[in-house]
């Protein structure tokens, strides 16, 4: 059992809205993109500068997301068939900690974290004790020509309750976007991953659109997102995505050793607010729904299956933008 749909997300985002942009006009081919080597402690945390999105006229310069920290409540929700509900806490970091100038590329070391915490009764073989997930990306991105980004990622994680040592994964993915136009950025990638006894190979599209002064649209693999610029200091965005996280869970009192996934589609409305130049503080109320529960062993028998009653769900946290 494997985050399946999820994968495309990585397979075509290879961290591309995370660079930083300049927001010109595209490179001539003829103009070099790589500046003087810098040394030291510069060399390691050098922010990118990647022609490819120069042309990029979103959000009137309120930046591009490359970090983020927050917290999601799901309020309670019957589950379909056994007896009781469920509600979770999550907590999540995402931040690139490294950018390394490698050739005519950078390297860009991530780290992601998810705390998901559920609170159950009936008989449910979902675990109260806090689920962790950890995922260091190693992306790598270069321009190989006027218009087109291309790059690689490798992806160890770790996911479970800390007890158990069979909880790692591992992930691959290539992938390039070409600009279409000023406005107008495709992209494409292929995704694998093995773990959790099973594998994945799945490719997928994706874009980011800026349509007007004001407004952005993208679709990068499960995410989705329709964003408005009311002014230098305030942003407005209808946002989904599709969820699917598993955990592999020791033996406890609830049952065997066993691998949980629990899937969502989110939609939600965005308000987010400038606190400085690269902070922004963000609130969001939105609805959780198609919510499945998958639970088997570790030789893939299924010890429990159910739907969850759809329900409403709020988050709130900090954006650095670049």
């Amino acid at each position: 059992m494997m985050n399946k749909r999820t994968a495309i997300l990585l397979a075509t985002g290879l961290g591309i809205s995370a660079l930083s942009a300049q927001k010109e006009t595209l490179t001539p081919p003829s103009e070099s993109v790589i500046s003087e080597r810098p040394t030291g402690l510069a060399r390691l945390y050098e922010a990118p500068t990647l022609r490819f999105l120069d042309a990029s006229k979103a959000a009137k310069g309120s930046g591009v997301p490359l970090g983020t920290l927050n917290y999601t409540h799901l309020f309670s929700s019957d589950f379909d068939t056994i007896d009781g509900d469920v509600s979770a806490d999550e907590f999540s970091l995402f931040a690139p900690f490294a950018s390394i100038r490698v050739g005519k590329g950078y390297v860009i070391p991530m780290i992601n974290y998810n705390l998901t915490k559920f609170s159950t009764d009936g008989q449910s073989l979902l675990p109260e004790d806090s689920l962790h997930q950890i995922r260091m990306p190693i992306t790598y991105l270069y321009e190989p020509a006027h218009r087109w980004i291309a790059g690689g990622m490798i992806m160890p994680s770790f996911s479970g309750d800390l007890s158990n040592s069979d909880n790692f994964s591992f992930a691959a993915a290539v992938g390039a976007g070409y600009a279409y136009s000023p406005e107008l950025f495709i992209f494409g990638g292929i995704y694998y991953s093995e773990g959790f006894d099973d594998s994945l190979l799945v490719g997928g599209p994706g874009f980011i659109w800026n349509f007007d002064e004001d407004w952005q649209a993208y679709l990068l693999g499960p995410r989705a997102s329709l964003s408005f610029h009311v002014n230098d200091d305030w942003l407005l965005s209808l946002v989904g995505q599709y969820r699917t996280p598993t955990w592999n869970v020791e033996r406890d009192k609830l049952g065997p050793e066993r691998n949980i996934n629990i899937s969502d589609f989110r939609v939600a409305l965005k308000s987010e607010h400038r606190l400085g130049e690269k902070t922004w503080a963000f609130a969001s109320v939105g609805y959780s729904f198609l919510r499945e529960m998958e639970i088997e062993d570790t030789k893939s028998n299924d010890l429990q299956t159910d739907d969850i009653d759809s329900g409403l769900f709020v988050q709130a946290g900090l954006t650095l933008r670049f």
